[in-house]
Order: structure tokens, then C-alpha cells, then sequence
């Protein structure tokens, strides 16, 4: 079931018309390039008092292409901006009614995916310079932990953060989501897994595959339950609907051991088989996944990423997510088709390169990457009528809530929003106007109703106080934007590298094992390394 958003865009009263350039001038489109600035820092705001509403049910789309933007809206649609690239403009004040407000609806992943990060640190590992197509920077603020609190109370079931620092006109905001850490009895899982086993996965592939079903069977409980089905020329069911009876399911882990590969792969007919025995077996009681375990290849039968991602889109309105685990190898590997697969079923997207980091994803972090803490999260930035956004690093937003879809939030699971906000004068922005941020999701125990949470800021308050969330999610963007970068990377490297350093000296973030492994892989950037000591 989908909810509408219409009820959420009351709170702000959303209707306010927007149009390009100050008095009718030029809006010229480019990339945000570095819009997070060096001189990053801000305060922390705790989550505010909860208010809820009621949805109504409605078959939400994707809809909107990225255009040339200008004040929030695309020109090629209206309706939805999608990605980071954005033009900077300003508000006309001629179309607008000063003392109005105006919302903006954003997204970070609707699939809360985290495999472009691992796929990039395992080519700068081996010497190759990633394929920016493959670097999607939201995937990065997903994967490395910026750090923030979880709910003070153990009956709120998201805090909301926000941070910011004003530089004239400009406003560098970042804004933290944070779901509740998972402690005590989780909620059953019914997982139906799909285990590629074709030729291509002889190598790494099936060792990692092998390493996240051991990795998974640890944590599993009595009361979950797995389906298992192999796919190559054709889909093998080797378990259906089996109840688990605790840790290291002795039908479970005896299955592992005989995994082999060979043939071509059909994913199009798994999936449809997956599916099949998903929905048999559906709980409503349970978080219901399909996790697809493969290294991106599909040669046979309907080999159509949109076709095959439409079986999971049609999948994720009855609750059954899809999770999808990609094995590799680095080069060679389907990052386009995994990706997705995995935004049409509104699940996890992970890239293992490594038998450690299959324990890790399906070890440390299996809450944040199998169960559901809040379904439909909808995020809403409430600007003063003079703000616009001027540059965004997420999936996408717009003024239209309906143009957004919600997705979902897991145990432990941060969202990370950062975003340049922007004035055509310096002289309109007041300090006592405010920046408000409004989460509101549906709780699975209460599926028909939405609760909320807000949290305002000051632009009084606005200074640089060193902190550390925004200092490291900073840290992240940049790198991300590095990676992307098709000229200049040597300079942006660096930088980075010199940024990451002097963070690391700081006494709230010293030791930080993520921003140490970013530096590590600044520094094997071929860009970086082929100039260092010049």
C-alpha cells in the first residue's frame, strides 16, 4: 500500500509559485561542483515535538526526468528534479507573496542502496579508476555513517537532525533521519532468496555468495522463514517456505556447501519464480524480502532491465522488498541492472568485495539491510519564500510531494540530505525567519496512519561551531564528487586528502575508522598517486 502525501504538503501549505531568475534574468545550469564549501560546520538540533496525520491511499509514480533547473522545478518537467545536476538561480520575487513559505520534498535513495561506495573501493584497490557513471553520491551518505543519535525515546521511532551554516546569502543545510537502533526481538523475516548460479559466478562470485548466506544463517531466529531457489538455464527450488529453528539452520547452511556454477543466466524467469513463492508465503506479520544474489549478469530469456525491475515494482505494493546483493568481480560487473533492479523494490542495493564484507553487511549491519524500522519516510524542507534550492546531493526533489516517492527506513538506518539553499540578495534573509524540517512516515504497526516529527533552525542561529555530522558528511560528499570528476580529480584529491587530515586531528573525530579508509582510498586514486611528490 502506497500513501498519499497530499496530507503532509498541508503542513506547509504548498502551492507557492516559483519562476527562474531574479526580475526575469538567467539561470544558467551547471554542476554543483564543491557546494558543500570548506568551511563546513553547524549545530546540531535534537527531534522536536511529533504530530501525525492521517494518508490516504494512492498509487504513487516516479515520474520527471532531470532538465535544466531553475528555483526547485525542472523545465523539462516541472514536477521533479532528479540527481545532482542543477542550475543556480533565484527566486523572482515579482511571482511571490513575502511573507509565504514554501516546501520542498526530497529524497535519499528510495532503495537505500549502498553498493556504489564498495564497487569504487574495490577498483581503487586495484589500481582502476572507477567509472563515475557507476557514483552515486546519496549511496555513499548511505554506506559511511555520519554518526547521528538515534530517538531519545524508546517509543519514537525516527530523530531528525539538521545543521547548518550561513555564508551571506547562501546556506549550506544538511539534514540527518535517523531510525531507532534495533535492540531485543526484531520482527520475523520471510526471505525468499535467489542465488545466482551460473558460469560467471565460479570465482568470487560464489564465494561470495556462500559467505552472505553463512553470514545471514547466524542471524536468523525460530520463527523466520526462507525459501532458496538457485537460477542458471533454469530456477531450482531447494527450499520452500522452510521455518527456521534457530542460528546456522542445519537445512539451511547444509545447502550452502553444494552451491556450484555453470550455464547462463534466465533472471527474468527467477525472479517471476521468486515472486511466486514470495506471495504464496506471504506474512503480513513479517517483513517479507526477496534478497537476488548475482554479479549483475542476465543473458538469456527477457535480458530488459525496466522488464525485469517491473516484477519488483509490482512486488513492493503488496510489501515483498526487494534486496539485491551483487558479487562481482570489479570489472565486468552489472552495476547499472542491480541498481535497477533494486530502486524498482524499494530495498537495499549491496556490492560485497570480500568475504569480511558479506559478514559485515549481513553481520553487523543485518537489521539495517533486511527488516523495516518505518515504511513510506517522507522528508520535507519548509524554506523561508526567498530561499531556493541551488544545488542538491540526494536521488532528487521537488515542490510536489507526489512527486517523491517515500521509501523505507531500517533499524539503525540513517537518511543524509545535504543542500545548498540560496537568496538572490543577501538583504531579504532575516534572522529570525526559519528553516523547518518535517519527517513523517508509516509505522508498520499502524500501516493506515502517518506520524511525523519536526524540527526547526534559526537562520539567527546559523554559524560555523565545528560540527562534527556536518564536518564528516561533508567529508563523504567530497569524496564521492571526486570520484566523479571527469578533469581536475588530481586537485580535488588532494584537497581532500589535506581536509580528511585535519578532521581526523579533531578531538570528535579522531580514530574515525570511515573517513581513515576514504583517506587510504584518496590516496590510491590513480589520479592522486600518479602526481604524488611532484
Amino acid at each position: 500500500m502506497r500513501v498519499s502525501l497530499r496530507a503532509v504538503g498541508l503542513l506547509f501549505g504548498v502551492g507557492v509559485a516559483l519562476a527562474a531568475g531574479c526580475s526575469g534574468s538567467q539561470a544558467a545550469s551547471d554542476s554543483m561542483g564543491d557546494a558543500s564549501g570548506a568551511n563546513e560546520a553547524g549545530d546540531s538540533f535534537g527531534p522536536g515535538a511529533g504530530a501525525s496525520g492521517a494518508g490516504e491511499a494512492t498509487g504513487l509514480s516516479r515520474g520527471g526526468v532531470p532538465g535544466t533547473h531553475r528555483s526547485g522545478l525542472s523545465v523539462d518537467n516541472p514536477d521533479v528534479v532528479k540527481g545532482m545536476q542543477v542550475a543556480r538561480g533565484c527566486v523572482d520575487v515579482a511571482a511571490l507573496n513575502p511573507p509565504d513559505r514554501h516546501a520542498y520534498y526530497e529524497s535519499a535513495d528510495d532503495s537505500n542502496s549502498m553498493g556504489s561506495p564498495v564497487l569504487a573501493r574495490q577498483q581503487l584497490r586495484a589500481g582502476l579508476v572507477p567509472d563515475p557513471g557507476t557514483i552515486r553520491t546519496y549511496e555513499f551518505l548511505n554506506y559511511y555513517h555520519v554518526g547521528y543519535a538515534p530517538p531519545a525515546s524508546a517509543a519514537q521511532v525516527v530523530a531528525v537532525h539538521a545543521a547548518a551554516v550561513r555564508t551571506g546569502a547562501t546556506i549550506e543545510l544538511q539534514v540527518g533521519v535517523r531510525a531507532f537502533q534495533a535492540v531485543g526481538q526484531r520482527l520475523p523475516l520471510a526471505l525468499t532468496f535467489v542465488l545466482d548460479n551460473s558460469g560467471s559466478m565460479a570465482t568470487e562470485g560464489l564465494a561470495r555468495e556462500r559467505a552472505m548466506l553463512r553470514a545471514v544463517a547466524r542471524k536468523l531466529v525460530a520463527g523466520d522463514v526462507v525459501s532458496v531457489l538457485t537460477w542458471s538455464l533454469t530456477e531450482s527450488v531447494l527450499l520452500r517456505r522452510h521455518a527456521v529453528t534457530g542460528p546456522d539452520d542445519p537445512a539451511l547452511t547444509g545447502l550452502i556447501e553444494g552451491l556450484r556454477a555453470s550455464g547462463g543466466s534466465d533472471l527474468h524467469a527467477a525472479l517471476q519464480t521468486a515472486y511466486e513463492v514470495a506471495r504464496e508465503g506471504f506474512d503480513p506479520r513479517s517483513v517479507n524480502r526477496v534478497v537476488l544474489v548475482s554479479d549483475g549478469g542476465a543473458n538469456l530469456g527477457v535480458t530488459d532491465g525496466s522488464v525485469i525491475g517491473a516484477e519488483a515494482g509490482k512486488a513492493d505494493s503488496a510489501e515483498v522488498y526487494l534486496t539485491g546483493v551483487g558479487t562481482g568481480p570489479a570489472q565486468g560487473y552489472s552495476d547499472r541492472l542491480m541498481n535497477q533492479l533494486t530502486d524498482a523494490g524499494r530495498g537495499a542495493y549491496v556490492y560485497l568485495d570480500s568475504d569480511e564484507e558479506a559478514d559485515r553487511m549481513f553481520g553487523d549491519r543485518f537489521d539495517e539491510v533486511l527488516s523495516v524500522a518505518a515504511r513510506s519516510v517522507q522528508v520535507a524542507v519548509e524554506v523561508p519564500w526567498y530561499l531556493s534550492i541551488a544545488g542538491f546531493d540526494g536521488e532528487g526533489y521537488s515542490p510536489n510531494p507526489e512527486d517523491i516517492e517515500p521509501q523505507h527506513l531500517a533499524p539503525g538506518g540513517e537518511m543524509v540530505f545535504r543542500q545548498e539553499l540560496s537568496s538572490c540578495d543577501e538583504a531579504q534573509v532575516q534572522g529570525s525567519d526559519l528553516i523547518s524540517v518535517t519527517v513523517s512516515w508509516e509505522s508498520k504497526a499502524t500501516p493506515t496512519n502517518r506520524e511525523a516529527v519536526s524540527v526547526s533552525l534559526p537562520i539567527s542561529d546559523l554559524r560555523p561551531s565545528g560540527g562534527r555530522e556536518l564536518a564528516k558528511g561533508g567529508a563523504i560528499v567530497r569524496y564521492a564528487k571526486a570520484l566523479q570528476a571527469t578533469s581536475g580529480a588530481h586537485d580535488l584529491l588532494v584537497a581532500l586528502h589535506a581536509e580528511i587530515e585535519g578532521l581526523l586531528g579533531r578531538p570528535d573525530l579522531a580514530g574515525d575508522v570511515e573517513l581513515g579508509e576514504i583517506d587510504e582510498l584518496v590516496q590510491k586514486h590513480p589520479a592522486y598517486a600518479s602526481s604524488a611528490g611532484k
